[in-house]
């Protein structure tokens, strides 16, 4: 089986959060929403291009790990400190 891609995490997001746009997801107030939408998410249902993308999209910071748990980790802990 593929990996999904940025496109696909991005939207899957969007819909989890509740966000209406993909851009909206750069808004402080959705981040909890955000959070808990990610914890939710199986690290290896998408690809570590896809993380490392999504995760500099919303958080303009990037993932560093190469392993797919690692980026989704890094990812959780930059929207901590958001």
């Amino acid at each position: 089986m593929e990996d999904k891609n940025s496109t696909e995490l991005l939207e899957d997001l969007r819909v989890k959060c509740g966000c209406l746009y993909v851009s909206d997801m750069h808004y402080r107030p959705n981040v909890p929403a955000i959070l808990e939408a990610l914890i939710a998410i199986d690290a290896n249902e998408y690809g570590l291009r896809a993380w490392t993308d999504v995760c500099a999209y919303i958080t303009e910071k990037a993932p560093l790990s190469s392993t797919c748990d690692g980026a989704k980790a890094e990812f959780i802990r930059y929207l901590s400190e958001m």
